[in-house]
């Protein structure tokens, strides 16, 4: 093999070693050792492309922070907008939970600035998406006209990023009943009937 290939083999066997031992150890209670074992590579392979476990953490949530926001909506797509974001929503998040990963985010965001910084760039850059989105969906006529949508914006960034609080507390998700009470949010019942009657 290569060795520009091994080399790539090798990075990202710590790539998904460390999120594995993150997820399942808890980060305080990794080792760049545990990792390196895990990832089938010497300790010395693990210092050549990472100077701390800090950094790995860092360089895999910069590569898949898209993956852990919460998931892209095409608003202006005009199909049944319930079923669409409920089953996004679904898809998005079993696959986050399964991972566990989720669950080092809060407490590792309140010690590390740095982490705070690039998640907080993150869901800035998708709520100004959102944010695009309905604020096209309102020249057309589709939302309500005396709701702020900024605001609406941030209150659904903010209501998906705490979903997986009701998995953690024990109780389940209900994909349906949140992607009703988003859409009712952005949706009058008029447009919202048309709009399902039409996907329908």
């Amino acid at each position: 093999m290569p060795k520009q290939v091994r080399s790539q083999h090798k990075k990202h066997a710590l790539f998904e070693s460390g999120q594995i031992l993150f997820s399942e150890k808890g980060y305080d209670h990794t080792t760049t050792k545990d990792i390196a074992s895990h990832a089938g590579v010497s300790i010395g392979s693990f210092y050549r492309y990472f100077e701390d476990k800090r950094q790995l953490l860092l360089a895999i949530i910069d590569e898949r922070i898209e993956q852990m926001m919460p998931p892209v909506v095409n608003w202006t797509d005009h199909r049944d907008p319930e079923e669409d974001l409920a089953n996004r929503l679904q898809q998005h998040y079993s696959t986050l939970i399964s991972s566990g990963f989720y669950k080092l985010l809060p407490e590792l965001i309140s010690k590390d600035r740095e982490l705070e910084n690039i998640i907080r760039v993150a869901k800035n850059r998708l709520q100004d998406h959102m944010l695009k989105q309905l604020e096209q969906l309102r020249d057309e006529g589709m939302t309500w006209e005396d709701i702020d949508l900024d605001t609406v914006s941030w209150c659904i960034i903010n209501l998906l990023e705490h979903l997986t609080e009701k998995v953690e507390e024990g109780g389940s998700i209900h994909y349906e009943e949140i992607a009703k009470l988003i859409c009712r949010m952005i949706y009058p019942p008029d447009i919202l009937n048309k709009l399902e009657e039409s996907d329908g």
